[in-house]
């Protein structure tokens, strides 16, 4: 049996039967906290591979409760027939011990604990099967926190035989190392109203 979190809604928002309000490139299930929890920053890598996209993310909250929180959280993924579900995923804690998680049909679901007053921070791996040159990675959920994240940072590295043919926000340089492309995006004050979206093309 797959456990799930108690749903409430956030005002403003509706809510539908079970279904998960989603948060953050993250989805949030609120439980009377959220106004007390920033999300505060991101910093993900995507990295293109011959037949896969693997993703690295770091993800930052802030406490701004007396209390501690232990918030359920949902992290979803964009599931059509050319990204199927993650052949891998890895969740850890600020310390670098692994995080439980479960999974959904589009998404993994876990728990973040934060102190009093205090801030963490928690990484994400995945790697998604691609069968197209085609990326695309759920942002537009941010809104659900109700405020923009401090700041952004997202790095796309792909093979120096690659050409970065589409991309849904500016990049702001790139980068070369090893034979490979690193585009650098870099946000302030982040409040997305779209989800990053690539394409790419290798050279004959």
């Amino acid at each position: 049996m797959r456990k799930t979190f108690p749903v409430k809604c956030i005002p403003g928002i509706k809510c539908f039967g079970r279904l998960f309000i989603y948060a953050l490139e993250l989805l949030i299930c609120t439980s009377g906290y959220t106004q007390e929890i920033h999300f505060s920053s991101e910093k993900l890598e995507f990295v293109v591979g011959d037949s896969s996209v693997a993703m690295t993310g770091k993800y930052s909250f802030q406490n701004l409760h007396d209390q501690p929180v232990a918030q359920p959280l949902i992290y979803p993924f964009v599931i059509t027939e050319d990204l199927p579900f993650p052949d891998s995923v890895d969740v850890r804690q600020e310390n670098g011990q692994p995080a439980h998680f479960n999974k959904g049909k589009d998404f993994v679901s876990f728990i973040v604990k934060i102190p009093p007053k205090g801030d963490t921070a928690i990484d994400v791996y995945y790697r998604q099967p691609v069968k197209k040159n085609r990326f695309e990675y759920i942002l537009t959920s941010t809104r659900n926190w109700q405020r923009p994240l401090d700041s952004a940072e997202f790095l796309i590295q792909m093979p120096e035989s690659c050409d970065l043919t589409e991309l849904s926000f500016p990049y702001e340089r790139i980068d070369t190392t090893a034979g490979f492309k690193i585009y650098c995006l870099r946000f302030e004050d982040f409040y997305p109203d779209k989800n990053l979206n690539f394409t790419w093309q290798r050279r004959k």
